[in-house]
């Protein structure tokens, strides 16, 4: 090596006695003895002194600094340097004459332990304290280092070590623990000693008494001391305090080494905070890893704000199942603390308990908590043994909360999967009582083995079983559960306004419920708000078996329907006391077994079969699908009256057989068809229908309010396309039905005849919201005796607007054309333009069942009328417009007594020789003939008005104005009639009678009316239709209407009947 150096020697008898140097050198090797490895130095500066005697050798130093190591460019391979920094020291050491024992002692300014360490096996130090050095790995800087020592190569007999420390890290090496970042002061000898530690983010290591042995901590006061007797060690912890991220508190204790094993303790500490979640850390390692392992995943939070431990006795004896023999005591006052007891286990949440770990085992007090927000109370958990072959948890408990947290508790707990997720489905308001018992192994590999005993009362409350079912409500009795199965002792509530008592269990791993129940009808009415149920009163006793198993419901359901009345039609009509038995058998398939099996992977979920009979009245069978929460029918047949078909592969069949079908009945009673607004959507291009065939035989059929006999009727399609065939006496022909946005109806009849009258009159919430489009041709069209010929009608809807494109009635005798339309959203109101042409008004007359009224005639009529409401319900109190009727060359024929001779006599005038006392009897007597009718009229709101209608004939002219009220059949006339001139009086009004369409409605209405009758009189006609008054308007008193005799019953409309008028 290269540098400078001053020294002084000092000899005696030829031999070097001291030595003096003064060193300032670099790149140098140094070998303190001939056995020690040479020391490489890149620098190293300071003052050493040396004194050689023959009983020792003294060494000291005075700001002796260092680096070891080699530059980088003469270094074959990387080593770490040492650096010492500037001290003092002194060290000496006496080798006895035998040079088996070696003492000295030693002093220092500072000592950095980690340099001395590195240093050691170059320094001529024993083996022991080479070895020392080595399993304890000191690091941390020393000051004020005082020490002696008095040994041998078998170890220490004797030694001193004053010192503060700082930093100071050891490994831990039985009976010592480990430490790094302590900071203090020892006093130690081969007897005894002591240590008072004051340290910041300093770490005990105790790898004898925890298998996570490293404590941290923030900070840590302690005062310990400690005897070494005989070999055997004594050591006192008399204070300390101490805080660390798990925990802050103190603790203070004694050990003593045993003979023969780990020792005595009798330790105490208290903690003032812990943290919930490093409890397993403080297990001593004794204690049993499964139950280490759940203590650690257990508990997920939580905070302790008292907590003490207690380990007393000899440590072979751990953990003390005799407490004779030590106790191991661990007590916290646990706070907001959440509980992961067992996999798959819904978590225990906000816990203010006790805690508390004795010998083998743990016991968990819980004041207070929940569990899926349900309230917890008297809850106990326990670990009876950590050491057992097998550890396990055990819980008891009670949990008081919402009904709806208990189901979310079986849902989310293994309980779900052993009752097959039966109360997946169920929802539930109002409290509830759990009473729970849980054995859970603490071994993940046996958590299979866990054990349950539940109890859960409900208290009034209301629980749905199935969303597709009604609520059950004021339920009220215990549900038992155990890891295998579920019971039910006895559960009452109230369904469908009766009691119900629910009993069961589970069996071979199927849920299976026993229900007894009554039923009301008026629950049922409010329920489904189906008009049907009207029809329906009373109570009635019913059974069921519910099954469930692997998510699949099986349902047996009887009921005698005794107590409920029926005046539905026939054959669904009952008294109360009379039995109409209902069996209902709902059942799970297997795929397989549907009639239509699908290819696997476009299967769904679950199929389900239903068959249904009442009595021998209805039967049904039929596949429903499920999959998710929609369901769907995959096939269905039904029969009323008839046998039931076997079930097709696909769609649905319906077979009737009856007396009497009223179809406005059953529209009614299954709910009012739906206005635009209600209407669902048309459903997509793509979307697939279910055929449907519906096959009808009835003696008779209602059709809004017109009846049909003799039906035979056919009906087959796919939503939204249907067709029929229909056959009956009424009439026969086929139709189809669109049923795409407002719908469009085509029919082909041969024939169709009504009635002349509906069997009722449509009530106003039956009134029409839309119509169709329509497409409809009768060949043969009659209404009552009506023969109007052939009928075509052709009409759509364009934004809103249903518009008649064309109505047309055509006979030999006459035509009937008009177009119009119907504004819905605007105001409601139909308007139609019409005309009317008669080439034989007299032949028209006759198909419309007025024959012999009238020979001859030919006769137009033009009109425009418009009314509030749709089509099909003429409204006389809105109705307005105008008409203008032509007609000439016909004559009215003299008329015998009868309702049609009746009206047209009026009309003829052949009352008027009678009633006034001119005399008429030759002009109209006899019958009438006209040359000429000519006339306009109004309408406005009902009321009819003309300022001139003109009949013409060889016998009399007549001239009329005034009004007439449509809906109160009230009129005010003037008519004058000139015999002079031939006289035709009211002719004209006769012929606005034969109308079709709405022309006919309001021509029949005169007709049907006594509105004739004003055309019989003179000069002024007032009052109702039915109860003329006739006045005359000359200077004369009002015209008489005397009794008419035998021989003019015509003219017995005229005037009250039974009392002479004035004349």
């Amino acid at each position: 090596g290269r540098g400078a150096l001053r020294a002084w020697a000092g000899f005696a008898g030829g031999q070097l006695q001291q030595l003096t140097a003064d060193l300032s050198l670099d790149d140098v090797k140094l070998r303190l003895a001939s056995d020690l490895p040479a020391l490489e130095l890149q620098q190293m500066s300071g003052r050493i002194g040396a004194r050689f005697s023959a009983a020792g050798t003294s060494v000291d130093g005075h700001r002796v600094e260092l680096t070891t190591g080699l530059p980088d460019d003469r270094r074959k391979h990387a080593s770490t340097s040492i650096r010492v920094e500037p001290t003092d020291f002194h060290v000496d050491w006496q080798r006895a004459a035998d040079s088996a024992s070696l003492r000295g002692s030693a002093t220092a300014s500072q000592l950095e332990l980690e340099a001395l360490a590195g240093l050691a096996s170059y320094l001529p130090l024993d083996a022991g304290a080479r070895r020392l050095l080595g399993d304890y790995a000191p690091r941390g800087r020393i000051s004020q280092l005082r020490a002696s020592w008095d040994g041998n190569s078998d170890g220490l007999q004797a030694y001193t070590l004053k010192a503060r420390f700082e930093q100071l890290a050891l490994k831990a090496r039985a009976p010592f623990p480990g430490a790094a970042g302590l900071s203090g002061r020892i006093d130690a000898s081969q007897s005894g000693g002591s240590v008072d530690l004051d340290s910041r983010d300093a770490r005990i290591d105790l790898p004898e008494v925890f298998p996570e042995s490293a404590i941290a901590l923030d900070r840590l006061h302690a005062k310990a001391r400690w005897t070494i007797s005989g070999g055997v060690l004594a050591a006192e912890l008399t204070s300390s305090e101490f805080a660390g991220p798990d925990a802050a508190g103190s603790a203070e204790g004694t050990f003593r080494q045993g003979a023969d094993g780990p020792g005595y303790i009798d330790l105490g500490a208290r903690l003032t905070r812990a943290d919930a979640r490093a409890v397993w850390r403080y297990l001593p390692a004794a204690i049993n890893v499964d139950a280490r392992h759940w203590v650690r995943d257990a508990l997920k939070s939580g905070t302790a704000s008292e907590a003490r431990l207690v380990l007393k006795g000899n440590l072979a004896n751990f953990p003390f199942l005799d407490r004779k023999q030590g106790q191991f005591l661990v007590t916290v006052k646990a706070d907001d603390v959440t509980l992961d007891y067992g996999t798959g286990w819904p978590m225990i949440t906000d816990i203010d308990a006790d805690l508390r770990f004795e010998g083998v085992g743990m016991v968990v007090d819980a004041k207070r908590g929940s569990i899926l927000g349900a309230r917890l109370s008297q809850t106990r958990a326990e670990i009876p043994d950590f050491d057992a072959a097998v550890s396990t948890l055990k819980i008891k408990g009670r949990a008081e909360g919402d009904t709806s947290q208990f189901l979310k508790f079986i849902a989310e707990s293994p309980v779900a999967d052993r009752i097959d997720h039966f109360t997946d489905e169920m929802s539930a308001s109002g409290r509830g009582r759990l009473d729970i018992g849980l054995v859970i192994p603490l071994a993940e590999a046996r958590l299979g083995d866990s054990r349950i005993d539940g109890r859960y009362a409900f208290l009034n409350n209301e629980v749905t079983v199935d969303p597709a079912l009604p609520a059950l409500t004021g339920v009220n009795g215990r549900l038992q559960f155990s890891e295998n199965d579920v019971s039910v002792p006895e559960i009452r509530a109230i369904l469908l306004g009766g009691p119900l008592k629910v009993t069961g269990g589970v069996d071979g791993g199927k849920v299976r419920l026993k229900v007894d129940g009554t039923a009301d009808v008026d629950e049922l009415k409010r329920l489904a708000e189906l008009p049907l149920l009207d029809a329906l009163a009373g109570k009635a006793a019913y059974q069921a078996e519910v099954s469930v198993r692997k998510h699949k419901v099986e349902l047996l359901l009887d009921s005698d329907l005794v107590g409920i009345s029926s005046t539905l039609p026939a054959p669904f009509a009952k008294s109360a006391g009379e039995a109409l038995p209902l069996h209902l058998d709902r059942m799970a398939l297997p795929a397989d077994e549907s009639p239509t099996p699908a290819p696997r992977a476009a299967r769904p979920i679950a199929r389900d079969r239903v068959r249904a009979t009442l009595g021998s009245v209805l039967s049904l069978h039929l596949i429903e699908r499920k999959q998710g929460n929609a369901r769907s029918l995959e096939s269905a047949a039904i029969a009323i009256g008839r046998p039931l078909k076997p079930l097709p592969d696909s769609g649905i069949n319906i077979g009737v057989t009856t007396h009497l079908l009223d179809v406005d009945y059953w529209r009614k009673a299954f709910g009012k068809r739906p206005t635009p607004a209600a209407r669902d959507p048309a459903p997509d291009a793509g979307a697939v229908g279910v055929p449907i065939s519906v096959d009808i035989k009835a003696d008779e059929v209602i059709v809004s309010s017109w009846r049909y006999s003799n039906v035979t009727l056919g009906i087959a399609g796919v939503n939204p396309v249907w067709r029929a065939n229909l056959v009956s006496r009424e009439a026969t022909g086929a139709f189809r039905w669109d049923g795409a946005g407002a719908g469009k109806l085509t029919a082909r009849l041969k024939q169709w005849q009504l009635p002349g009258k509906r069997d009722q009159v449509a009530e106003p919430g039956d009134a029409l919201q839309e119509l169709p489009a329509l497409d409809i041709l009768v060949d043969d069209f009659v209404v009552g005796i009506h023969r109007f010929g052939r009928l075509d009608v052709q009409a759509h809807n364009e934004g809103g607007i249903w518009r008649l494109d064309k109505v047309e009635l055509l006979n030999p005798a006459a035509r009937f054309s008009g177009t119009g339309q119907w504004q819905v959203a605007k105001g409601n109101r139909t308007q139609l333009d019409f005309s009317l042409d008669s080439s034989d008004v007299g032949r028209l007359l006759d198909r419309l069942g007025y024959a012999g009224t009238v020979r001859g005639g030919k006769a137009s009529m033009q009109g425009k009328l418009g009314w509030n409401g749709p089509p099909e319900g003429l409204d006389y109190a809105t109705l307005s417009g105008e008409m203008k009727l032509v007609a000439s060359k016909g004559e009215f024929l003299k008329l015998d007594p009868g309702a049609a001779g009746k009206l047209l006599g009026l009309i003829s005038l052949q009352g008027l020789p009678r009633r006034f006392s001119l005399d008429f009897g030759d002009v109209f007597s006899q019958g009438f003939a006209f040359d000429s009718i000519n006339g306009k009229m109004t309408v406005t709101d009902g009321v009819m008005r003309t300022d001139r209608l003109q009949i013409d004939g060889p016998g009399a002219s007549v001239v009329m104005r005034g009004e007439a009220d449509l809906k109160n059949e009230t009129q005010h006339l003037n008519v004058n009639v000139q015999p002079e001139l031939g006289g035709s009086a009211a002719l004209g009004v006769a012929m606005v009678n034969p109308l079709v369409g709405v022309a006919t409605l309001l021509a029949h209405k005169v007709l049907q009316n006594p509105l004739n009758k004003m055309f019989s009189f003179e000069y002024l006609v007032t009052g109702k239709w039915d109860e003329p008054k006739v006045e005359r308007l000359s200077s004369a008193s009002p015209l008489a209407v005397p009794v008419p005799g035998p021989e003019s019953t015509p003219a017995k409309l005229i005037g009250a009947p039974d009392e002479p008028a004035k004349q």
